[in-house]
Parts: structure tokens; C-alpha cells; sequence
């Protein structure tokens, strides 16, 4: 064998030496870097609830009532037979009367966990029409 030529085969053996020592430099470094302390991640915000009864609110109402009855005031009572055979008490009554409530109100309300404290105003207005009385004799 030629001096050149083992002076080449050489520089060969060198070169793959080279690489594979750059190559297990390389995975060691990958390994320390798997050893290396964690970093501490400051700790996420608390998120809203998706539902929570705090906060302002205003709403409406509607009722309407309508009352169309017979009382029968008579019984077996002596008192009540004696009210009834004097005229202090009338037999029986009839009753008709229709109603109309209609109103708002607003508030607001401060929730913590499950405790929820709040403050309201309401405004209710009312119309009733009413028949009087009527007396049944029987």
C-alpha cells in the first residue's frame, strides 16, 4: 500500500471518526437537556361562571283575575239561622268581580359562591271592577 493511499484511507477513518463523535456529543446533550429544572408557570386566572345571578335586572308583570261565585251563608248554626231569620245575614251572596295587576320592577343582586344578596324596587298598579253584593232570597 502507497503512502497517499494510507494518508487518504486516513483522513477517512478521521472524517467518520469525526461525525461520530459530533453525533454522541449530540445525543448527550439531548439527554442533560431532559434533566433540567422545570419552570414555574404562574397559576392560571380564575375563569367567570357561565352562569351567575349577580347584576343588574328590570322586568314586568301581568295578572288578570276573574271571580264569578255564589256564597251560601246559611247553616245549622243557631246563630247563623238566627242572623239569617233576621235579616243580619243574608242567605247567600253572589259575588262577580274581574282584576287587572300590571307592574315593573328593578333590582340588582351580588352573588359570592352560593349566597346571593340582592336589592329590589317594584311598582304595582291595580284595577278592579267589582259588582256589588247581591242578596238571594230563597
Amino acid at each position: 500500500m502507497s503512502l497517499s493511499r494510507c494518508i487518504t484511507a486516513g483522513h477517512y477513518v478521521i472524517k467518520k471518526l469525526a461525525a461520530l463523535m459530533y453525533g454522541l456529543a449530540s445525543f448527550a446533550s439531548l439527554a442533560n437537556a431532559a434533566d433540567l429544572p422545570g419552570r414555574d408557570l404562574a397559576p392560571a386566572p380564575a375563569l367567570a361562571p357561565v352562569f351567575t345571578w349577580a347584576g343588574f335586572y328590570v322586568g314586568t308583570q301581568t295578572a288578570a283575575i276573574n271571580l264569578d261565585g255564589n256564597v251560601r251563608t246559611n247553616g245549622n248554626a243557631a246563630n247563623t239561622i238566627a242572623e239569617v231569620a233576621t235579616g243580619r245575614r243574608p242567605a247567600s251572596l253572589s259575588l262577580t268581580e274581574s282584576n287587572l295587576a300590571s307592574g315593573a320592577q328593578v333590582g340588582f343582586n351580588v352573588q359570592w359562591g352560593s349566597v346571593v344578596l340582592g336589592l329590589e324596587g317594584d311598582r304595582t298598579r291595580r284595577r278592579f271592577t267589582s259588582s256589588h253584593p247581591r242578596r238571594h232570597t230563597e
